[in-house]
């Protein structure tokens, strides 16, 4: 809605996420981690990133209340997405443990990925988690 601005600002440690409200003017530091935030997006006041938890790459959501983790599994989620309702990002395949290429048509993908990625629910398929309902894994 264009009424907030968020970006990385190195803390000396590691790249935290700052969240700057335009209308309020109000600066709210999101993350405080012993780890990177990366791929940082936004939507009003959700913001949505992943970032490595000692095993493997998690996501997590700040909806203007708190920070919560998304995702609690052992497959390294990355490259979320938030809109107003929901948090979406893209499930690695459990055969091979790879990412998805981002923003490829199917049918441009390599023959070996064509199987393993794609949109919709399944144990391999991009995931989506209603803002407000609980951690899926």
């Amino acid at each position: 809605d264009g009424d907030s601005v968020v970006w990385l600002a190195d803390d000396g440690l590691n790249d935290e996420a700052i969240l700057y409200g335009i209308t309020t003017d109000s600066v709210v530091q999101v993350t405080s981690t012993s780890s990177d935030a990366k791929y940082l997006r936004i939507a009003g006041a959700n913001v949505t990133w992943y970032a490595y938890d000692g095993l493997d790459y998690e996501i997590y959501l700040y909806d203007g209340d708190g920070v919560r983790q998304v995702t609690s599994n052992t497959l390294s989620d990355k490259t979320p997405d938030v809109s107003s309702t929901h948090v979406v990002w893209p499930r690695p395949c459990r055969r091979c443990s790879a990412q998805p290429l981002p923003r490829l048509p199917r049918w441009r993908q390599r023959r070996g990925q064509r199987r393993c990625y794609s949109t919709g629910t399944g144990a391999s398929r991009g995931r989506s988690n209603r803002i407000g309902s609980g951690p899926l894994s």
